[in-house]
């Protein structure tokens, strides 16, 4: 009976959710004779069909790869369209095509597809409720973490301007120093400080993770929440607020791991926090960048449309992404492949010419000069240029399923800095939906592999096996 009544509400909210969608679209193609808003609308129902009668979310939202697609794409395939078609109600909207349209419901057709797979698949047999609390130890020697933690620390007295590319506590940051400071960071000693950047989060709140095991008091699990959220959140390098968002969202994603008894309640109040936190660098940046450059921001409905559009990788985007294909498709050769694969590689990155990219040919189709480099261009939008349209969705599949593989392995793991670890690159390459391969695979060049390699090394030592209790 209950099941039933669930179908039925879930029946009448899709029904008045499609009603609202024709009538929205039918106005818009009033108002202009392209077939944009029909394709948008496609969009939102599919989105919102896929949610509602997919029966594998309710049991695996709380997991990394599924929660960040869920939100994220809410945000892409509802929000964003329907803004668009509201916008659209006075006038047709500049930089939209259909064909662009067209390849982001094909991206949503095909995303959603797979992760109905991966669910299936991959998540076959998961336990919802976690792992005990009792069964986190420490597996393996922290020796080698520990050095690579001591390695920053001398990379940062050698050479100071490291930090001067990090700001503390959502500052709006520098892009002059981040600039100065990039150099350093490209080269041996900035290796080793972005390897030690990454690990100093997990394993200075696991001393005050152990503290807490020790004394089992709501005072010390709240120091130890706090430690950890000040060295993940905390720090943000230059203007980018994914710097610091990841992070925070992998430590959101470890403490429901630490306290799998207390998930939902740790999901709210911990989430909340990470809002907030983003809410107010967001408010920071935006008030650096009108300041430094004199232009506002959200002062209309389309001003707010194009920042999201930035940000969240929407339609417009890829009918950019469509315009530079065919602008630049001569320019295109395997040379093209390699520079976007390896263009942020510790080494490899000083054969890359930055000119023959297919992020350079975006911003060219996107601003109309070649000096700027700010715009991201769509996972699928590059995917378009490697694999063509067909095959285009490959690259954010791929992701997905990595995704999917450390989010198994953090599920699995007992080990405090493994289950850090897995999560950040669960919830990295789970950020695909919102990057491109080239950010993506700057992570896998460093600090990812460096990182497994010192997790590899420490499991051959003979293991600890101690509780952390």
């Amino acid at each position: 009976m209950k099941e039933r009544l669930m179908t039925r509400s879930r029946l009448i909210a899709l029904s008045i959710t499609a009603a609202l969608i024709v009538a929205i679209v039918t106005v818009v193609q009033l108002q202009t004779s392209d077939f944009y808003g029909v394709v948008l609308g496609l969009c939102i129902f599919f989105f919102v069909c896929w949610i509602f009668f997919n029966p594998d979310l309710g049991r695996l939202i709380t997991r990394p790869t599924v929660f960040i697609f869920v939100s994220v794409n809410s945000i892409r395939f509802i929000l964003l369209p329907a803004l668009i078609m509201i916008c659209s109600l006075s006038g047709p909207v500049d930089n939209i095509t259909s064909a662009g349209c067209t390849l982001f419901l094909y991206e949503e057709v095909v995303s959603c597809l797979f992760l109905n797979f991966i669910m299936r698949r991959v998540y076959k047999g998961f336990d919802a409720e976690g792992t005990s609390e009792n069964e986190l130890i420490r597996e393996n020697t922290y020796l080698f973490y520990l050095i690579a933690v001591v390695l920053a620390v001398v990379a940062v007295i050698l050479f100071p301007s490291l930090l001067t590319a990090y700001n503390f506590i959502f500052g709006s940051g520098s892009l002059y120093t981040s600039t100065r400071a990039s150099s350093v960071i490209g080269g041996l000693w900035g290796v080793l400080y972005r390897i030690g950047f990454f690990l100093i989060p997990c394993v200075v709140s696991f001393l005050f993770f152990v503290l807490y095991k020790k004394t089992k008091l709501k005072s010390t699990a709240w120091l130890y929440i706090g430690v950890l959220l000040l060295f993940t959140m905390g720090f943000s390098e230059g203007t980018s607020r994914n710097s610091a968002l990841i992070p925070a969202i992998a430590a959101l994603f470890l403490l429901t791991r630490c306290f799998p008894r207390k998930k939902k309640a740790i999901l709210v109040s911990v989430g909340v926090i990470i809002v907030v936190g983003f809410v107010i660098m967001s408010i920071r940046k935006f008030s650096y960048i009108s300041l430094r450059s004199g232009r506002s921001f959200f002062t209309g409905l389309d001003e707010t449309i194009e920042t999201i559009e930035a940000y969240f990788s929407g339609p417009t985007n890829m009918s950019t992404a469509i315009n530079a294909k065919n602008s630049f498709q001569s320019s295109y050769s395997i040379r093209t492949w390699f520079n976007d694969l390896f263009g942020n590689w510790p080494v490899i990155s000083h054969y890359v010419d930055p000119h023959n990219r297919t992020t350079a040919f975006y911003n060219v189709a996107y601003y109309g000069r070649s000096f700027a480099s700010d715009q991201i261009i769509p996972a699928t939008g590059q995917g378009a240029f490697h694999f063509g349209y067909f095959f285009s969705v490959v690259p954010l599949c791929l992701f997905l399923y990595l995704s999917s593989f450390f989010d198994m392995k953090l599920q699995k793991s007992k080990d405090y800095v493994k289950s850090y670890i897995f999560a950040y690159a669960s919830v990295r390459f789970a950020m695909i939906l919102i990057a491109n391969v080239s950010i993506t695979s700057a992570f896998i060049g460093t600090p990812l592999i460096e990182v497994l390699l010192i997790m590899w090394i420490s499991s051959k030592i003979r293991p600890i096996s101690k509780p952390v209790s």
